[in-house]
């Protein structure tokens, strides 16, 4: 196990410096062809580039745009993904391919992903694991410029933000899907079309449970009443993206938002102006009662859940917070009945990278992380088998102590990803311009 390369945190300023490197090379060269390569054995031969572009001055030609095209083609066809999938898989072959080419890259958003790596090189010790945490953007940043440079390290992505993987890396053919065969049968269509889901998180409200015998709102706009005014916590949604989806979510969902006004109100909602609809104006409320931006989920539920406050605020946090409770350190709970929705519910993504060097070992990986339930802790997904994570497949039960998912999601609004990248920038603007 101590031979096997497992690259598992990233620091930004260490990307850094190796972009620079990277980027020094960017002069125009030949590309190599999108296919198996030797493995790069080391953090050192591989050098990510994170958080620059690629120089403005490389120009590709037409000719370089058809040879691009042939050595897609070439490498679908040889991966056998896109539209050369096959009707079945054998997944037997796919093992025995994975094993020779011996490596995967991941590019990944959780920490969790080195455990999952670990037991996979034990249960498959041909394979070196290269597992990057270096975060959703970076890791968007990253593929974005390689794919850019044509140049492939990264076999698999897994991390979030639906809409530029949505409106941008799967359109743009940075990335392509693959459902292992067995999940259709245990995966909902929204969960494996376009792009395969790994795990799902929320967002929602908590209130402090040893002030509060019982919770002390029932409906969203009660946030923008005097009585909660500066006494709301959340993560800064323009430093945070992902808290950013909740927002916006009440915008997709206006009428709704509109329908939850006037039960609370007793009046239908006038619209300022400015306020498109009833999600802007909720958010032009909500912001005039100043909540106050903690740096993240831990502090926001220290903040929430510290027991004893005579006056404690509530909290925006996601529902893996809720942990703490468990382990009796703080006394918060979740509004799972908040009208007009519980929360937004956020996914976590797998895909193949374009010209990935190792498809194979990539596919496998992607077997490994969907989990495995007739396995003790769910196999590969087992990191991810805890309060507030669910998985997609409905043959996995939901993780100990969790709120039912089965009941719960229907309480979540999904982001609309066909309209999430325009509305993410409008409610981002609108956001900046309301901000006291």
């Amino acid at each position: 196990m101590s031979k096997k390369n497992i690259v598992s945190i990233i620091s930004g300023y260490t990307v850094f410096c190796l972009c620079i490197s990277i980027l020094a090379g960017c002069a125009p060269h030949g590309s190599p062809t999108p296919g198996p390569t030797a493995g790069h054995g080391s953090l050192e031969a591989f050098t990510p580039v994170a958080a620059l572009a690629l120089p403005t001055a490389v120009r590709v030609t037409p000719a370089a745009n058809e040879d691009a095209s042939t050595q897609q083609t070439a490498w679908l066809q040889m991966a056998e993904l896109g539209p050369y999938a096959p009707s079945s898989q054998d997944l037997a072959a796919i093992v025995e391919a994975a094993k020779r080419e011996g490596k995967v890259t991941i590019y990944s958003n959780s920490s969790r992903l080195k455990y999952a790596a670990e037991e996979f090189m034990a249960r498959y010790p041909e394979i070196d694991v290269e597992a990057l945490d270096i975060g959703t953007k970076d890791s968007i940043l990253t593929l974005r410029n390689e794919q850019m440079a044509r140049e492939y390290h990264c076999d698999v992505y897994f991390a979030g933000d639906a809409p530029t993987l949505l409106h941008e890396l799967l359109p743009g053919h940075m990335v392509w899907p693959f459902v292992p065969a067995e999940l259709q049968a245990v995966i909902p269509n929204p969960y494996r079309d376009p792009l395969l889901v790994q795990r799902l998180s929320i967002d929602f409200v908590i209130y402090n449970s040893d002030t509060y015998d019982a919770p002390p709102i029932d409906n969203w706009w009660d946030l923008t009443r005097p009585e909660w005014a500066g006494k709301v916590v959340l993560q800064n949604p323009l430093h945070h993206p992902a808290r950013m989806y909740l927002f916006v979510s009440m915008v997709q969902q206006a009428e709704k938002m509109a329908e939850a006004y006037e039960t609370e109100f007793g009046e239908r909602i006038q619209l300022d102006e400015e306020c498109p609809n009833a999600g802007y104006q909720w958010i032009k409320a909500f912001l005039a009662n100043e909540p106050s931006y903690l740096l993240g989920g831990i502090e926001i539920a220290e903040a929430v859940g510290t027991p004893d406050q005579f006056d404690p605020p509530l909290g925006i946090a996601a529902y893996a917070q809720y942990s703490k409770v468990i382990r009796h350190n703080l006394y918060f709970e979740p509004l799972f009945d908040l009208a007009p929705c519980s929360g937004v519910s956020l996914p976590t993504y797998l895909a193949i990278a374009n010209g990935a060097p190792h498809p194979n070992a990539a596919k496998l990986m992607i077997h490994w992380l969907m989990g495995e339930p007739s396995e003790e802790r769910m196999g590969g997904f087992a990191p991810w088998w805890v309060l507030g994570e669910y998985s997609p497949r409905s043959d996995i039960p939901d993780p100990e102590h969790a709120y039912p998912w089965a009941a719960l999601e229907s309480r979540l609004w999904p982001l609309d990803s066909k309209a999430a990248d325009d509305d993410v920038q409008s409610v981002r603007a609108f956001w900046e311009r309301h901000t006291p």
